[in-house]
C-alpha cells in the first residue's frame, strides 16, 4: 500500500513536465537541462558541504533534500517506491536535483550509513537502495541477538562494535559483495 506521503512530493514536482498547452505552475516553467557531455545526470553524484549526497545538476533549480535513517522502514518503502520515478521523470530531465542526507539513529543506521557511505559518491545511491532493499533481512537477523550477544559486543570499543554489529547483521557481507572490499569496509566501519 503506498502512502499519500510517498505519491505526494512527486504530485508537486509534476509541475515540471507540463506540456504545451497546460497551465503554467505559479512559479513558472523550468527548463530541463542537459547533462555534460558523457555523462547523465542521475549518475552524477557529489557530497554536499551540508553531509548529504545529491545526484543531479547541482544548479537545478528544483532541490529534494531528504533525511533519511537507513534502518527506517518508512524511508525503505519511500526508496522502494519513489527512487525510480524520482530519477526518471525529475533528475534525470537536470530540473531537479536529489540529495540524501542520513539521519543516524541507531547501531543499525551507523553500520548500514558508513557502508553505504564507503565507496563515496559514486556507488552511493544504488547501494543506498540496496542496503534499503534488504533492510528486512538485517532486522530478522538483529532480532537473534541476544543478552550475552549485547553484552560481548559491548565490552568493545567503540570502532570494533560498529564493525562486530555489521558483522551479526550480514551487511559487511552484503556489500562486499557489491563491490566494497573488507578492507575498505573495515576502514570505513572503524
Amino acid at each position: 500500500m503506498k502512502s499519500i506521503a510517498f505519491v505526494l512530493p512527486l504530485a508537486l514536482l509534476a509541475a515540471c513536465n507540463q506540456k504545451a498547452g497546460d497551465a503554467p505552475a505559479a512559479t513558472g516553467s523550468v527548463a530541463a537541462a542537459k547533462a555534460p557531455a558523457g555523462t547523465e545526470w542521475v549518475t552524477t553524484v557529489v557530497e554536499t558541504p551540508d553531509g548529504g549526497m545529491q545526484m543531479g545538476n547541482p544548479n537545478a533549480p528544483i532541490k529534494v533534500v531528504e533525511y533519511a535513517s537507513m534502518s527506517c522502514s518508512h524511508c525503505a518503502d519511500f526508496s522502494d517506491a519513489a527512487s525510480e520515478p524520482l530519477k526518471a521523470k525529475y533528475v534525470s530531465t537536470g530540473k531537479v536535483s536529489y540529495e540524501l542526507r542520513n539521519y543516524v539513529r541507531d547501531p543499525m543506521d551507523m553500520a548500514a550509513t558508513l557502508l553505504a557511505r564507503c565507496g563515496g559518491p559514486g556507488p552511493f545511491f544504488p547501494l543506498s537502495e540496496q542496503l534499503f532493499a534488504d533492510q528486512r533481512n538485517w532486522f530478522v537477523k538483529a532480532q537473534t541477538m541476544t543478552p550475552a550477544d549485547q553484552q560481548s559486543m559491548a565490552a568493545l570499543p567503540i570502532g570494533q562494535q560498529t564493525a562486530r554489529f555489521a558483522s551479526f547483521i550480514g551487511i559487511d557481507e552484503f556489500v562486499r559483495q557489491r563491490g566494497v572490499s573488507a578492507e575498505k569496509a573495515g576502514a570505513c566501519l572503524a
